[in-house]
């Protein structure tokens, strides 16, 4: 089986906690290979466990989107995956004025989220296209069989500037580390390096704009949270990332561009540039990602 990322042939198969991986000879990418059609679907938590688990962060989190002018007031959201929908729950405490819908293949998890009260469909095609400012695609990525035909196909729901929130995990560091949690997750179907998410960006004429990972995380105290913060920041220069958390924007520049043909050659489709509608002025922090320097304007 080629690689989903860059469709060469793989070099390397062995066997991970739930699943045959093998691991792209090109850019690095595992990725499950021997499974289910629906393997990636995975079956609904305790809801309301999940809100009291992430209940704060939550909140801590749709606080940070507002900061950065991912929501407004009246935006229109859709979460691709919402699961449970913890977060939206918490979001329309916060934030009433946000229309939101939702996309959940779990049938359990989408009668629980319709019997809240949001708009829920199962499938991408019952959305608007080009209908929403924004798009969540929180821990989803690694659940899918393609994920470059679906962000080409997803982006195309967004509106002129709107952007997408995501995050999915790391399946192996810049030096190698594989023992890492998403493994423990038996529905995770994809596994990223650094490497193969630039070349999944660059594939789907999308920029990437990162964020501190540290947004995701619950946090009971303060202080010990900008710590481990600050802990999590030095490893990752070190080993490199084990969390991938940031905005996607469409790179206009790039539209028409023909694909690329190699890693190397998708890496210089990822140039630093704002996003595609400006926020604030001050910038933050150049970060890397997959050998590539980006920024984004805060």
């Amino acid at each position: 089986m080629d690689c989903p990322i860059c469709a060469k042939p793989s070099n390397d198969k062995f066997a991970v906690k739930y699943v045959n991986v093998e691991k792209c000879s090109a850019c690095g990418h595992i990725y499950a290979v021997d499974v289910a059609i629906d393997h990636g679907v995975q079956e609904m938590p305790d809801p309301n466990a999940m809100l009291r688990t992430y209940g704060t962060r939550n909140l801590r989190l749709i606080k940070f989107w507002c900061k950065f002018g991912f929501l407004g007031d009246n935006s229109r959201l859709l979460d691709f995956g919402a699961g449970s929908g913890h977060i939206l729950r918490s979001l329309t405490v916060l934030m009433p004025g946000v229309r939101i819908s939702c996309i959940e293949a779990d049938l359990t998890a989408s009668n629980f989220l319709k019997a809240q009260g949001f708009m829920t469909h199962n499938t991408l095609s019952e959305a608007t296209l080009g209908g929403y400012d924004a798009i969540l695609l929180i821990e989803l990525l690694e659940h899918l069989r393609d994920p470059v035909s679906f962000l080409m196909e997803i982006k195309k729901y967004l509106q002129p500037g709107g952007l997408i929130f995501l995050s999915t995990p790391i399946g192996e560091t810049r030096s190698g580390n594989r023992n890492l949690l998403t493994y423990d997750t038996s529905e995770h179907i994809q596994f990223w390096t650094e490497r193969s998410f630039a070349l999944f960006c660059a594939q789907a004429r999308m920029i990437f704009h990162p964020c501190p990972p540290g947004v995701m995380y619950p946090m009971s105290n303060l202080l010990i949270g900008l710590m481990r913060e600050a802990a999590r920041t030095i490893r990752d220069k070190i080993q490199g990332k084990r969390h991938l958390v940031g905005f996607l924007s469409i790179d206009q520049e790039n539209l028409c561009r023909e694909l690329p043909q190699s890693t190397s050659n998708a890496q210089a489709c990822l140039q630093e540039g704002s996003l595609a509608q400006p926020w604030h002025r001050q910038q933050l922090p150049i970060h890397t990602i997959g050998g590539v320097s980006v920024r984004f304007n805060k």
